[in-house]
């Protein structure tokens, strides 16, 4: 419920589901982003313009509003329109300097200041009364969240200053995909079926990944059931670990093939938007949590959900155990007719050693290639030019660089984003 319906992006299948997503429209970004991916947010009017009425009725004349995750800073723009006095936009992205652009094309750069920079790295010359963020994965819940809310929450805003948006709700539905499980089950489980070698290992990958979608309201199985939900103002950090199990009973036969988890939004006291399955697709999009195998279900069954949340280095990792019963209530059967356990742990591949030098009693030592980058390092004292650094690099560790042409890459490509 909320916000803008606006025309549906994806195209449709013939046996009446649309095309799943692309990761393009996670929101959460972990690498810089091209200009079409903001080109398409401002696209997205349902989102947009729920922003927009949402931020006309909470933002008062003179007050001062920061936005994380600012992009070419269309919500501060609005905020300006609304009537604050200054915006401050943070993006990890260099998009910043598109948004810049779009402040002095508009008369706004006087009183809109755009930082490229992690947020948890930025301290702002005062306090805001208004915190702005919306850069949220459909299941919302991962490490992001410390520095996106829970950080600018502590650092960015003034005691009384308040958040947009003021709550979430996080919700699961059992839904019948046949197109979409198919699509990413990698190959199917029949020998032969590519090029008369049996892929079926790849398959084991695919259902322990949450997947993008748009399926719709004809692929719910049974009533939604809500997986959580807090305020931005509330939020701890010990809240971004979950561990609840859900029950559905079945409204309609058919085949079960996963849940469909998604968002809902309230903005601002009047202005709520919903990203499910009974509202046309966002570029926030929706997950698709892909049972192990697909199950036949009819009217009146449970099928019970356990999903839990850790977090495990940068990343989230998801576990969800499913049990489908014939029947419901004091009817139900007393043991489930499938037992499945998967985890985004088993969606990766990797090596028993990388693991082992993830563990916290791991005592680690440089490679080669790190004690090129300790080296490079150890010279910027600001006397030295990014040239000479990479000839004395060369000379040094020969097998790293051995191309004094190249020097002044290796030593970039060394350092990231450490350069001051």
């Amino acid at each position: 419920p909320g916000g803008v319906r606006a025309g549906e992006k994806a195209g449709r299948k013939s046996d009446g589901e649309t095309e799943p997503l692309s990761t393009r429209a996670y929101s959460c970004r972990e690498v810089q982003l091209g200009i079409r991916f903001y080109r398409e947010m401002l696209g997205d009017e349902r989102r947009v313009t729920a922003f927009r009425e949402a931020l006309f009725e909470a933002v008062r004349p003179g007050e001062t509003v920061v936005e994380v995750g600012s992009g070419v800073g269309t919500y501060g723009f609005f905020a300006l329109q609304a009537g604050a006095r200054k915006v401050y936009g943070i993006d990890r992205d260099p998009v910043t300097e598109v948004a810049k652009a779009v402040a002095r094309a508009n008369g706004f750069e006087d009183r809109a200041v755009f930082i490229k920079e992690v947020s948890d790295k930025v301290t702002l010359p005062e306090r805001a009364d208004l915190l702005v963020t919306e850069d949220f994965h459909p299941l919302v819940l991962g490490p992001y969240l410390e520095s996106l809310v829970i950080d600018a929450r502590e650092r960015f805003l003034k005691p009384a200053g308040r958040i947009m948006p003021i709550s979430l709700e996080v919700l699961l539905a059992p839904m019948t995909a046949p197109t979409l499980y198919r699509s990413i089950e990698a190959t199917p489980s029949r020998p032969g079926r590519r090029f008369g070698i049996d892929f079926s290992p790849l398959g084991e990958l695919a259902v322990n990944k949450l997947h993008s979608c748009n399926l719709k309201a004809r692929n719910v199985l049974a009533e939604p059931e809500s997986l959580f939900s807090f305020r931005l103002a509330a939020l701890r950090k010990e809240d971004l670990a979950l561990d609840r199990t859900l029950a559905f009973r079945m409204q309609s036969d058919g085949t079960l093939h996963g849940l469909s988890g998604w968002f809902d939004a309230r903005l601002s006291k009047r202005v709520r938007v919903s990203t499910g399955p009974f509202e046309p697709i966002t570029t926030w999009g929706r997950s698709f949590i892909p049972l192990q195998s697909p199950v036949r279900v009819r009217k009146g069954d449970t099928l019970e959900v356990r999903m839990r949340s850790n977090r495990w280095g940068s990343k989230t990792l998801w576990a969800w155990d499913t049990k489908p019963f014939s029947g419901s209530g004091v009817r139900r059967a007393r043991s489930p007719r499938a037992a499945f356990s998967q985890s985004t742990f088993k969606g990766f591949p990797f090596l028993r050693e990388t693991f082992e030098k993830r563990s916290p009693r791991h005592a680690p030592k440089l490679t080669r290639e790190g004690e090129a980058a300790r080296y490079v390092l150890q010279r910027m004292d600001g006397r030295r030019s990014l040239e000479q650094i990479g000839r004395e690099l060369c000379q040094k560790y020969p097998e790293v660089c051995d191309d004094p042409e190249t020097a002044f890459q290796k030593v970039l490509d060394l350092t990231g984003d450490l350069l001051e």
